[in-house]
């Protein structure tokens, strides 16, 4: 508990949970709110826009091997992508449910 923190009140805020969610890009919300539809919401699009980033099963070698297709398309690296050794990073999180497709040789 945070330094002057009543734990014997009927409820106190959970600073780790804040800060745990913070550090992950997490959604932080109320228990005690009469309407969750905010807080659904709010983890709804949390969810699904999550997926920003893949660890690869390996650094692309050489990197001109490595393709990427979202929805269909061929993805840019540098503009729709960007990679460090074996992990990708999309520039827009992608969108759930949308296909992504990849080849790449590994050294």
């Amino acid at each position: 508990t945070a330094a002057g923190q009543n734990v014997t009140s009927a409820s106190h805020m959970g600073s780790k949970y804040i800060e745990a969610s913070n550090l992950t890009g997490g959604g932080v919300s109320s228990i005690c709110n009469a309407n969750f539809q905010d807080n659904l919401n709010l983890f709804t699009q949390k969810i699904t826009n999550s997926l920003k980033n893949i660890t690869l099963e390996c650094a692309p070698a050489p990197i001109s091997s490595l393709l990427v297709k979202v929805g269909g398309a061929t993805a840019a690296r540098g503009t729709d992508y960007s990679v460090s050794g074996a992990a990708l990073s999309f520039t827009q999180a992608v969108v759930q449910g949308t296909r992504i497709e990849m080849s790449y040789m590994c050294p």
